[in-house]
């Protein structure tokens, strides 16, 4: 019999999830999704009353006041009375097939590729139960990842200079890291699950083979702010500053910094009262458009320990970055004189 049963509900299962994520047959309600330009849009069906029940962001979409509409249906009602609601804040079709699977009672099927598109759905739907199954999904993986690691390296391995090993490309880092970057995403910022996924990412991987994935130049500042408060990180301040000016570079490259309109030169004037030689001599202050994207580097210079570096090296990676932003040097010079780097927030 409870073979029998078993078999039962696997076929209801896969009766219930071919109904709501492919035919639609008996839905109210008809998720839609943008796949691209000149694409079909994708669709995850549903009864709307249980979607409302288990997500209030859901609830306010398809359970709109009375006042506001007669019938208690949402404004995105076809005639035939299913319901079609786009869902454009962030959610993803991939991510909300997972929610349809939570709604039902339907197995989970996580996988590494969909999984910071599931925790933006669970997150931003306010779904708890999904968003720690899949935050203890994700650790596990990491887990996995650095036990496998652990025991394939030799001792032999361990001693080989940094320097020499071969740095491959690893989806599951740039994964991890937008997992990360998910995780940091929405306020308040979940503290214990952020420390459990930087402990198990520094478990895992290496900071330079995070300096070395591509996703880490793409981060949003509160993540790279966030990982900055993590003790691996710092193993190397010199190395992670150069980190920190190609990311602030890239960054801006991605998302411009807005610049005030170029105010009309003001003439140098070589000769007058109270004009000093030196005022002549001096370099002027760099233009902001050129400086601009250093303004990311404030927050992280004071959790850089500029003391640990030598006079050569703090010359070569600091001076040498021409022009500066006045700012920025003035942060890095304080933090260098006080001699160790800002307290973690995490710890204040």
């Amino acid at each position: 019999p409870l073979a029998h049963g078993a078999q039962a509900w696997t076929r209801r299962d896969a009766a219930v999830e071919d109904e709501v994520l492919r035919c639609g047959y008996f839905a109210d309600v008809a998720f839609k999704f943008h796949t691209g330009i000149g694409r079909e849009p994708e669709e995850v069906y549903g009864q709307r009353a249980l979607f409302a029940l288990l997500s209030p962001v859901l609830r306010q979409r398809l359970m709109p006041m009375q006042g506001c509409s007669p019938s208690g249906a949402c404004e995105g009602c076809a005639p035939h009375g299913r319901c079609e609601v786009w869902l454009d804040n962030g959610v993803t079709a991939r991510g909300f097939r997972e929610v349809a699977r939570y709604s039902y009672g339907l197995q989970p099927r996580f996988t590494a590729t969909a999984l910071p598109e599931i925790l933006y759905a669970a997150r931003i739907l306010d779904l708890e139960e999904l968003w720690k199954a899949a935050v203890t999904w994700g650790l596990a993986e990491l887990g996995e990842k650095a036990a496998k690691q652990s025991a394939e390296m030799s001792e032999s391995d361990r001693d080989t200079p940094v320097d020499s090993k071969e740095i491959s490309a690893d989806d599951g880092l740039e994964i991890a890291l937008k997992c990360f970057e998910t995780l940091c995403l929405f306020e308040p910022v979940p503290l214990e699950q952020v420390v459990c996924w930087s402990e198990a990412l520094f478990q895992a991987y290496t900071p330079l083979d995070i300096f070395s994935c591509s996703a880490f130049f793409t981060l949003a500042p509160f993540a790279v702010e966030q990982l900055f408060e993590e003790e691996p990180m710092h193993m190397d301040p010199g190395m992670l500053w150069i980190a920190s000016l190609h990311w602030a570079y890239r960054y801006a490259e991605l998302h411009p910094p807005e610049t005030p309109a170029p105010e009309d030169p003001v003439p140098t004037r070589l000769f007058g009262p109270g004009c000093k030689i030196s005022d002549i001599l001096s370099k002027p202050p760099p233009s902001d458009g050129e400086v601009a994207w250093q303004r990311r580097l404030l927050p992280l210079a004071a959790r850089i320990d500029f003391s640990q570096m030598g006079p050569p090296e703090f010359a070569k990676n600091i001076d040498a970055l021409d022009p500066i932003l006045p700012e920025l040097r003035q942060a890095v010079y304080a933090t260098r004189r006080r001699g160790t780097r800002g307290h973690m927030r995490r710890c204040a």
